[in-house]
């Protein structure tokens, strides 16, 4: 999927440039209350006990003392309530960006498909026999049976090389079509969806966090000093909150968007790499591309055509039981003429 991570990286400062603007402009639209404070299990992350929000009381002002030193409170986690917000505004640009650049991805899904051998041998098999499969119910007992001791028994005849050329015109544009829609559908898809969060979350954890946490602390620090006892710092930290609070938005703001870019575009390329190694694995590991090439109709096509012209006698049974070995033993020619058709291709 290199192909595809590469054109991705070169569209990466544009994508960074909307995700920071809609986060700065969030974070301000918030207010005083962009230092609201959610305490949340120690154990179950998504467990929220309680959002305190900004005032200028003691209550809050405690909870903030604690959460800029990085301590529990009621043995339960501190955080900032702008985390989740962000982690969500962040994921809707990826799936968005994903979307814009969905032919992108399916040329580069084309692109590693045909150049893996392995790979590719392994998916014609796959799409051979369950073709072969759903063909061969037509036959009586022991037709099956035959057509499977038959599999790579012609290695370079002409019949095979003739197939071979066939398949391979067929699978690249078949594989494009069908890689394409299945690409689209994947991009919708919950699976794709919770890697995405799971991945940004770990970005903006440390982003939005670290950001916030660093801002406050300054300021706890000018209005109390090295004071670390409650008593004392508490009082002097309420009033200071309430003559600066009114400035914070915008600060904090600026602080948090360039904290977020920043995370991003440092994880920018193995972040992407997981997805798109996810959405290939997914594709070609799956039964939805199998199926469908399987069932498409130039493809059965193919098959009844080779039914009548390749025919070997069967003990038993007359010679025109059609035993489709030329088919499969034409997989590893078609697999390389496959790799040279897809070159052209372009992303």
């Amino acid at each position: 999927m290199d192909e595809s991570l590469n054109v991705l990286v070169d569209r990466k400062e544009p994508f960074l440039d909307k995700v920071s603007s809609d986060v700065e402009s969030y974070v301000v639209r918030q207010g005083c209350h962009c230092i609201d404070i959610i305490e949340k299990s120690a154990e179950k992350e998504d467990l929220v006990y309680r959002t305190w929000r900004a005032s200028v009381d003691s209550d809050f002002c405690k909870v903030l003392y604690r959460f800029v030193r990085r301590k529990q409170y009621n043995s339960h986690v501190l955080d900032s309530a702008l985390t989740t917000p962000v982690c969500d505004i962040v994921s809707k640009h990826y799936e968005d960006f994903y979307q814009e650049n969905a032919d992108t991805v399916s040329a580069g899904v084309l692109a590693a498909l045909t150049k893996d051998n392995l790979i590719l041998d392994s998916l014609l098999n796959r799409v051979v026999d369950k073709a072969l499969s759903k063909a061969s119910r037509e036959y009586t007992d022991g037709a099956l049976h035959v057509m499977g001791q038959q599999v790579g028994h012609v290695a370079a005849t002409t019949a095979g090389s003739q197939v071979a050329a066939l398949v391979a015109h067929v699978l690249v544009k078949l594989l494009a079509t069908h890689i394409a829609a299945l690409v689209a559908k994947m991009l919708c898809s919950a699976l794709i969806k919770k890697l995405v969060l799971l991945l940004v979350k770990k970005a903006v954890i440390v982003a939005v966090g670290g950001a916030v946490i660093n801002f406050l602390a300054l300021h706890v620090s000018a209005a109390v000093g090295g004071s670390s006892i409650m008593c004392f710092a508490i009082p002097v930290l309420v009033v200071y909150i309430g003559y600066k609070i009114a400035t914070f938005p915008e600060k904090i703001g600026k602080e948090v968007s360039e904290s977020v870019r920043e995370e991003l575009s440092d994880r920018f390329t193995p972040m992407n790499r997981s997805i798109l190694d996810k959405i290939f694995e997914q594709i070609v590991d799956g039964k939805e591309l199998v199926a469908a090439l399987a069932e498409n109709e130039e493809f059965k096509g193919i098959l009844k055509d080779m039914a009548e012209q390749i025919c070997w006698p069967v003990a038993g049974r007359p010679a025109a039981v059609p035993i489709f070995h030329s088919f499969r033993s034409g997989g590893r020619k078609a697999v390389e003429m496959t790799k040279a058709m897809s070159y052209e291709i372009a992303i």
